[in-house]
């Protein structure tokens, strides 16, 4: 209900607005308005729930913004309308927009579970155009798409119970009438009933409704009427609710209309200013411990992995630290030598003092000789490796320790500008480059002539982007032969390629592998229309066939122009 009176509000607020811009930011997108006074529409989809908040000024700083649509800057805002109650609302945009071209759009804003939070059609189409929202979120095909239809509204409620609904109530509300029947619950079978059955009902208010009529359908039901009738004449008065005791409740609901509980004692003034009291208390809230789950979880997972390797590390001390056990063992099989032979798996002998015997565990596929040099192989390896563990293990509990303060550093004391700053960069390489070519790759290249350029992977994401996505098919791959290396691709290669610069590409790819310190390194090539990616392979795998094999030096192309080119 608070989509659609919020949609009925900003029908009344926004109509001729400007457009100045739309941008995306991290975990949302903000629409920025030219009215009378200035103002930004956010749309934040971090949670499940997409959350909106309007205000005079950018709550996330515009350096951490990028354009999203620029087509409809210079449009204006001709209506707003919500979609029924289930929280989405379509605003009609009009106007020349930055390219000076008439443009006519929509934009659905989708509060639903699940749904892609924002989204841009044009008028002539049903496809969406732009999107943003949770990376698994449904993709509406239309801007009048509604969710999935529930039989009744909280617009069009009827004036009494259905009978179907009221044995239903009933039943969830007192319990099941079979007293065999295992309990469903208490906390969620008339709640669940609710959100399933009427639009317009969301768990929390639903919870504190069948709390507030425990076993008493009809009168829940009147107050269900009431509240859709001031929905229906839209007799609007922004409240503010605190609903901790339910599953679904927290700080900081708003609601357009009086509810059966107890709201906060003053009232905001308006809907801007109940966005404002929202924002302020819940959303930015939740949205700072979002980004602060991004940004730690990199530093979490390096107290997982030093604490592993602080625990393997103290295993192999106290196995180093039986270094004179072995050695002693060793002694002992020497002088019992002529007690050993083949196949035994253990020897009791007396030790030197001859009070106390000592069982030694012996290799039963080994010959005595073996045996014996192995213990003392392990007493020398562990007393060689005593003091490298023990070394080793003070600088791991070091840098645990700093882990453990910038784990504490991030979850207490950083600001949410802070932590946008160190958000990890958007991987997409899928933007940085046009399949013809005519943008700057994002490949390490080396310039052999005018016609031939050398392109290198520098990770196993390039790997598959430059081979399956950058290459064409008479470009030549190389690769190392059974060695871990870079792909690389001579791009304007053909019949007509000197064989020289098929040699210096081939000692590009010796250099960019494993084999880089070796005088000779085997390297093949063939065309890459030969090339494929096997199926459900990881980044930068593949196969190859009728490949020929090079055997080159591995160093990089002479800077003399004159020579093999230029590099870059």
């Amino acid at each position: 209900m608070t989509a659609y009176a919020l949609g009925i509000e900003l029908g009344n607020i926004l109509p001729g607005t400007p457009v100045r811009s739309i941008r995306k930011f991290p975990g949302g997108t903000v629409v920025s308005l030219d009215g009378r006074q200035e103002m930004h529409l956010h749309v934040f989809h971090f949670a499940r729930e997409a959350r909106i908040v309007i205000s005079d000024k950018l709550l996330v700083p515009s350096k951490y913004a990028t354009d999203a649509f620029p087509q409809a800057a210079g449009t204006r805002v001709e209506a707003v309308r919500p979609l029924g109650v289930e929280r989405v609302i379509l605003f009609s945009l009009s106007g020349q927009g930055s390219w000076g071209i008439d443009v006519a759009l929509t934009l659905r804003i989708d509060l639903s579970p699940g749904g892609k939070a924002f989204s841009i059609f044009r008028e002539e189409g049903n496809r969406p155009v732009m999107t943003s929202g949770a990376t698994r979120s449904r993709i509406p095909s239309s801007p009048d798409q509604l969710p999935p239809e529930k039989r009744y509204s909280l617009l069009s409620l009827p004036p009494v119970i259905p009978d179907g609904l009221a044995s239903l109530m009933e039943e969830r509300l007192n319990g099941p009438a079979n007293e065999d029947a295992p309990p469903a619950g208490p906390d969620n079978r008339g709640p669940r009933l609710l959100v399933d059955h009427i639009a317009g009902i969301d768990p929390a208010i639903a919870e504190m409704l069948v709390s507030s009529f425990p076993g008493d359908p009809e009168r829940l039901w009147a107050e269900l009427l009431r509240i859709s009738a001031s929905l229906d004449q839209e007799l609007f008065s922004w409240k503010i609710f605190d609903l901790p005791g339910t599953t679904h409740g927290d700080i900081c609901h708003i609601y357009p209309v009086d509810l059966p509980f107890e709201s906060r004692p003053d009232p905001p003034s308006d809907l801007l200013q109940a966005l404002d009291i929202m924002a302020a208390e819940r959303t930015i809230p939740d949205y700072t411990a979002y980004l602060r789950r991004i940004v730690s979880k990199p530093v979490r997972r390096e107290v997982k992995r030093t604490r592993k390797l602080l625990s393997n590390l103290d295993a192999d001390l106290e196995s180093a630290s039986k270094f004179e056990e072995m050695r002693q063992f060793g002694n002992l099989l020497t002088t019992y030598h002529h007690l050993l032979r083949r196949g035994m798996d253990s020897i009791t002998v007396k030790d030197y003092s001859g009070e106390s015997e000592i069982t030694i565990n012996l290799d039963p596929s080994l010959t005595p000789d073996r045996n014996i040099r192995s213990y003392f192989r392990k007493a020398r390896k562990g007393e060689k490796g005593l003091m490298i563990i023990r070394n080793r293990r003070v600088a791991i509990r070091q840098n645990l320790s700093e882990a453990k303060k910038e784990l504490e550093r991030i979850e207490k004391s950083l600001t949410l500008d802070d932590l946008l700053a160190r958000l990890p960069a958007p991987r997409d390489e899928k933007e940085e480059y046009k399949k013809d070519g005519t943008a700057k790759p994002p490949f390490k290249s080396f310039r052999l002539d005018e016609s031939h350029t050398v392109y290198v992977g520098r990770n196993d994401r390039q790997n598959d982007s430059l081979t399956h996505r950058f290459a064409s098919p008479s470009d030549l791959w190389f690769h190392a032969q059974g060695l871990p290396g870079s792909h690389v691709v001579l791009k304007g290669a053909g019949s007509s390629t000197p064989r020289r610069l098929i040699e210096i590409a081939a000692s590009i790819a010796a250099y960019f592998s494993k084999g880089r310190n070796s005088s000779t390194v085997p390297v093949i090539y063939t065309e890459k229309r030969y090339v494929r990616k096997p199926r459900k392979s990881r980044p930068g795998t593949a196969s190859c066939q009728r490949e020929k094999t090079l055997f080159v030096s591995p160093v990089l192309p002479d800077d003399d122009p004159k020579k093999n080119g230029t590099t870059r």
